[in-house]
């Protein structure tokens, strides 16, 4: 469906992807599209879902609560650009495996609620461009993987939480407690980012 600038809606629910292995891109550029059913998707197989709805501009929620991606390596560019975008369910996404986040949630604007079971970055070593411009974004996350160079989260919270009410909270370990202090002074001076709590 890449660059389906004109689908509006689609009802994938009875399709079967238990053999398929990537769906990167699947869905971008979808510019016009308003409703998506993938529900049903079985994800088991699936090691890559990077910027599957980069572009996606006019998606105002995304139920991805059924993914079963313990094997995904790469979220790079997820939801990119979906300006639109006001919650994401991902509730029982495994990202213990991922490595790249880059751009995962860049230009979601509007995006103010992301529901998951636990955004887990003890695998990821690649993060700009993560939260940027998630103007009304409320989170709490735990950064808990020490090896992350510095080139790749400079532009992690780049105009993150700058509106009235949006808070991003992160948690740390003891290993990476100067390396959130580092992320958090890469901020925008109007963004509302602060360290969280220590987690064992």
């Amino acid at each position: 469906f890449y660059g389906c600038s004109s689908l509006i809606n689609i009802d994938l629910s009875s399709f079967d992807t238990s053999s398929v292995i990537t769906m990167e891109s699947m869905f971008s550029g979808c510019v016009s599209l308003i409703g998506l059913n993938i529900s049903n998707f079985d994800t088991s197989n699936v090691t890559s879902i990077a910027s599957m709805f980069n572009g996606c501009r006019n998606l105002v929620n995304l139920d991805l609560s059924s993914f079963v991606n313990n094997k995904i390596t790469s979220l790079f560019g997820l939801f990119q650009y979906c300006y639109k975008l006001e919650n994401i369910d991902l509730s029982n996404f495994d990202t213990s495996n991922v490595e790249n986040m880059t751009s995962m949630f860049r230009d979601c604007t509007n995006l103010t609620n992301v529901t998951f079971l636990d955004l887990d970055f003890s695998s990821a070593t690649k993060m700009d461009y993560l939260f940027r411009n998630c103007y009304n974004l409320t989170l709490n996350i735990t950064i808990n993987n020490r090896d992350v160079a510095n080139t790749t989260y400079v532009t992690m919270f780049t105009s993150a939480a700058r509106n009235s009410g949006a808070l991003i909270t992160v948690n740390y370990t003891a290993e990476t407690s100067s390396l959130v202090d580092s992320m958090i002074s890469t901020k925008s001076d109007n963004s509302n980012v602060i360290k969280g709590v220590l987690v064992a």
